[in-house]
């Protein structure tokens, strides 16, 4: 999944849960704040996935 899909993906949760509605069915403003919700999300989930290969790896290069 690329980044445009995952973001996509993410607002189209964060409608069903805050909105209980469909991404498209809301106004520009509120596609708008969910979508920049959704890149913060994805900024979160890059951070945590590059965290937990860097610890991954420190355990390999110690042998744990």
């Amino acid at each position: 999944m690329d980044y445009k899909e995952w973001i996509q993906n993410k607002a189209e949760e964060l409608a069903q849960e805050q909105y209980d509605t469909e991404y498209y069915d809301l106004n520009d403003y509120q596609m708008a704040a969910l979508y920049h919700q959704a890149e913060e999300a994805h900024k979160d989930y890059t951070a945590a996935m590059m965290d937990a290969a860097c610890e991954a790896e420190l355990d390999r290069r110690l042998g744990l």
